[in-house]
């Protein structure tokens, strides 16, 4: 009686954990926000579980919910959180609300400022003291991820040539689609990472009709940086410093020396040609036991480091008076190689002045420079990292990596990335300046006359040595 009483029990329990699989209710769709723009990165969450999701680059996800009792949560950074009860939807689009603290947050737009909430052209705007969290070395890594239409692409990731490109919604021709950029009102200038990502106010992505003040240069876009300026208070000094660690994503693993003398042998039978391999000779492969004339190399391990540094200090110093206010930094960032015994490296020293001067009641007049020298050690022309790559990953493990003196062997793809192929060094110099004035008509209240002259200056000094 008891074994039949238990039989019914553990039935039961597996009955209701059998309903509550089978109950299960998956969920999908895409979360976009008012203005119909995608938001990648928007949180999903079972309420009361650890059951989570998040929005992929184009708005959609897809969610498991227990039960139609189940609720959804939807949260994002600068709107409101949104619950939905799952019910008997298998699909839910959503359109989350811009939350009234960030409604009421100033945006700059091409003709000024504006408050968010009254904001009705598509503009995506970042602060700074977001792109401060950031531990990158130049503007374009930091936008990534960071602003809704915007795509930052990094190709090569080598020291100094690391700089992301920006396509704002997307290809839109088959010439160039680089967007317009335009810093404290100068469009055009020449590098947009001649700018430290900590001496920023805010960017502000204009898109389609918002970005027409500019005319035909804006077809792909408007990328808005504002810088810092000082504020009337005492001098504010803020000083910081970031060291950081950066490696592979991922490093494929390689067939070994015995495996690919076996599939040469297998090859070689297939065809009706000699074996390139005896059986003494595929032993001596695997174990190991004469590792110079039979090695087993791992070449990603004889070419990349497991890791390499990047650091970044900075010094900024703000202020002012009634009449005067001041905004001073300056910056040194430096990035070392990935390969061992590689000799990319690039170093980088900036600085950035704004000055804004109260003249008397109806005239100001703005000085502002920036300063940027960025010192950068290339490998020869070989050592082109997509050719350096594909030798690595080409080259045969049962060729030695250096010679039994000590020094490397020419087989080495390695050796192009050291100064023994030769160099190629770039001191790369950026200078901007600009002075404005504003002058406010005295009789006339509300109606001013301002104006800018603008200066930019690029030199780069390039040496080659093979």
């Amino acid at each position: 009686m008891k074994k039949r009483i238990l039989q019914l029990i553990l039935l039961l329990c597996f009955s209701m954990l059998s309903g509550n699989v089978l109950a299960q209710i998956n969920v999908t769709g895409v979360v976009s926000d008012e203005l119909g723009e995608l938001l990648p990165g928007v949180n999903i969450l079972v309420k009361g579980t650890t059951t989570g999701a998040i929005t992929d680059f184009d708005g959609k996800y897809s969610i498991s919910a227990p039960d139609a009792s189940s609720v959804l949560v939807f949260s994002y950074i600068g709107f409101e959180n949104q619950e939905i009860v799952v019910g008997n939807q298998t699909t839910i689009n959503l359109t989350l609300k811009a939350s009234a603290e960030s409604l009421g947050e100033i945006v700059v737009i091409g003709y000024g400022t504006q408050r968010k909430a009254t904001l009705t052209g598509s503009v995506a705007d970042v602060k700074g003291e977001v792109l401060e969290a950031a531990p990158t070395n130049n503007i374009t890594n930091t936008l990534s991820g960071r602003l809704t239409g915007v795509t930052a692409l990094n190709r090569t990731g080598e020291p100094g040539d690391d700089v992301s490109s920006i396509t704002i919604r997307g290809l839109s021709t088959l010439g160039n689609n680089d967007a317009l950029v335009v810093i404290d009102g100068v469009a055009g200038r020449i590098d947009i990472n001649q700018i430290d990502p900590r001496d920023i106010e805010s960017i502000s992505i204009l898109k389609d009709a918002s970005a027409a003040i500019y005319g035909a240069r804006a077809a792909n876009g408007v990328i808005l940086i504002t810088t810092k300026r000082g504020k009337i208070g005492k001098p504010s000094i803020n000083v910081t410093f970031n060291q950081g660690i950066y490696q592979p994503t991922f490093v494929t693993e390689r067939a070994n020396s015995q495996q690919i003398a076996t599939f040469q042998n297998l090859r070689a039978a297939d065809l009706g040609n000699p074996l390139p391999w005896t059986a003494d000779e595929l032993t001596k492969l695997g174990d190991g036991s004469d590792p110079t004339r039979y090695p087993n190399t791992n070449w990603t391990d004889e070419i990349f480091k497991n890791n390499s540094t990047q650091s970044k200090a900075g010094l900024s110093v703000s202020g002012g008076s009634d009449a005067v206010k001041y905004f001073l930094s300056s910056n040194f960032s430096e990035v070392g190689s990935i390969f061992k015994d590689g000799i990319n490296e690039s170093k980088r020293i900036g600085i950035l002045s704004n000055i804004d001067v109260a003249v008397n009641d109806n005239l100001s007049v703005s000085v502002d420079m920036s300063y940027s020298n960025q010192d950068v050690t290339y490998p020869s022309d070989d050592a082109d990292p997509g050719n350096l790559l594909l030798q690595t990953y080409g080259n045969f493990p049962y060729l030695l990596a250096d010679n039994p003196d000590g020094s490397i062997n020419d087989a080495n793809p390695g050796l192009i990335a050291t100064k023994e192929a030769g160099y190629r060094k770039e001191d790369r110099d950026n200078l901007s300046t600009k002075v404005g004035f504003k002058y406010k008509i005295a009789k006339v209240d509300g109606l001013s006359v301002d104006g800018f002259i603008a200066y930019n200056k690029t030199n780069i000094t390039s040496k080659h040595w093979t």
